[in-house]
């Protein structure tokens, strides 16, 4: 297995701080912004980072799929949140 280049590296902590500060992965650019890289050369590193295993790049038509199951039953017309309390007769 291949260890990260300290590029890789500056790549993979400004996308795990993305996470913590925003929720989400950044962008391409915002990773190039704080990088001071271009955007290909951000590219380049998120895809180094997939190809070590140290970060997951899915394609945005998989991302609906992958999401499927979190969201699919919101989509019924007649799909109601079920609370715990309500589930168990509290």
């Amino acid at each position: 297995m291949s260890k990260l280049t300290d590029r890789a590296r500056a790549a993979r902590n400004t996308v795990y701080d993305g996470f913590v500060r925003h929720g989400a992965a950044p962008s391409t650019g915002a990773i190039a912004h704080e990088l001071d890289v271009t955007a290909e050369e951000a590219e380049h590193r998120l895809h180094e980072l997939h190809d070590l295993h140290a970060v997951a790049l899915v394609p945005a038509e998989q991302l609906w799929r992958l999401a499927q199951p979190w969201y699919g039953d919101r989509l019924r017309p007649d799909w109601t949140r079920v609370r715990a309390s309500v589930r168990n007769g509290c």
